[in-house]
């Protein structure tokens, strides 16, 4: 396991070697309302997930062993949340903060410690979003399901007026509650009633303001905004939402070359 802050800076953990990183199994709650007999079920919720997780620290000597057991008191403060990366999993981070754990000294030098954590989501997410490239030495996404090889930043960048998006998690992602950058921009196009629609979902989003040439629409989660300008009351208030697996997607009502593009993170059960 690797840990690291809320900005992915490395925590360093002196002396450690982790044993185990168990993350619960999912789990949901039933939204229920009732009249008469038995329930009106309204919808289901993902709970938070329990972690479990355990790990041998080693110093160099007694004194050591408290300055380390010290060291660790001050990592694993539990007001603090930070994140954690299997090192056999290196594309994915679960997001967690500390419940409990109690160091059970083995010698003069070791102790094993058992450390309870617990996600406020229940899934863990890509560590890069759709617009990281992969590189040699940092696997920035995992892919849960259908996994596209060779799979690029292009693949989430278009100029068509027909393409596919990928959701390579196991999770659908709803901009409510998920990141979720659509950037349309103009190069040479114009419109003044522009849809988006993701033909897999039945999601449209419509567009009745002026579009000119470097005009730049940005829909950041339920955010609509023009060159920075909130443009929500030009819209039909609808949002856009991704499935797992392939989005096919169709732009209409623009004239000229334009370029789209989804920026957002992958997210695992």
């Amino acid at each position: 396991m690797k840990l690291y802050d809320l900005n992915m800076n490395e925590i360093e953990l002196r002396g450690v070697q982790w044993l185990e990183f168990t993350p619960g199994s999912p789990t949901a709650e039933r939204l229920t309302d009732y009249v008469w007999d038995g329930d009106i079920v309204l919808g289901k919720r993902r709970k938070s997930r329990n972690i479990q997780a355990r790990f041998f620290y080693k110093s160099r000597d007694f004194l050591d062993y408290k300055l380390l057991r010290d060291e660790l008191f001050a990592i694993f403060d539990p007001l603090e949340a930070f994140y954690m990366v299997d090192t056999q999993i290196t594309g994915k981070r679960w997001r967690v903060e500390v419940d409990s754990y109690e160091p059970e000294r083995i010698n003069g030098q070791v102790a094993e410690v058992a450390i309870a954590l617990y996600s406020s989501k229940p899934y863990a997410e890509s560590i890069g979003t759709t617009m990281d490239e992969e590189t040699f030495n940092a696997n920035m996404r995992e892919y849960g399901v259908g996994a596209l090889p060779g799979a690029s930043v292009d693949d989430y960048i278009h100029s068509t007026n027909t393409f596919a998006i990928h959701n390579a998690g196991s999770v659908d992602i709803d901009p409510r509650q998920s990141e979720l950058l659509i950037t349309l921009t103009s190069i040479s196009a114009t419109s003044s009633n522009i849809t988006l629609t993701n033909n897999t979902t039945g999601d449209v989003w419509t567009y009745t303001g002026t579009f000119a040439v470097g005009s730049i629409i940005t829909i950041d989660r339920t955010k609509s905004k023009k060159n920075g300008a909130n443009i929500v009351g030009d819209t039909n208030l609808q949002l856009i939402n991704l499935v797992k697996g392939i989005n096919n997607f169709t732009v209409t009502g623009l004239t000229g070359d334009f370029e789209i593009k989804f920026e957002f993170r992958y997210l695992y059960l």
